[in-house]
């Protein structure tokens, strides 16, 4: 990872997802962009796979868990959530990447990138 990675962290229904959605509108996509995060949940209307969230089954999240492919997770109201390491490696030099999670999961990144 040479770029940036910018945490939001906050309770559910916060509204991180509305405040990152409106600062992301102010900057090209190259530039500052939302890791997307894998999730068991089920796709809401208009939600997209690889766009909104990677959505799996909860077998798929487990075993991406066991092989270590997370850097964070959580599990709250009935479905998990989690970031990729792979996500991070692929912010490119000068670019930011934006992401959303809990305080735990905030807490492995600052443990993981001390920087």
């Amino acid at each position: 990872m040479s770029g940036y990675i910018f945490v939001i962290s906050a309770p559910s229904a916060a509204g991180k997802t509305t405040l990152v959605n409106s600062v992301l509108q102010a900057y090209d996509a190259n530039t500052l962009s939302r890791i997307v995060t894998y999730t068991t949940r089920a796709p809401r209307s208009g939600e997209i796979d690889g766009v909104h969230y990677h959505f799996v089954d909860e077998a798929t999240f487990w075993q991406y868990y066991r092989d270590g492919q997370f850097i964070e997770y959580s599990c709250a109201y009935g479905a998990c959530y989690a970031s990729a390491w792979s996500s991070l490696e692929l912010v490119p030099d000068g670019a930011g990447r934006v992401m959303i999670i809990d305080r735990a999961g905030a807490r492995r990144v600052r443990e993981a990138y001390n920087n």
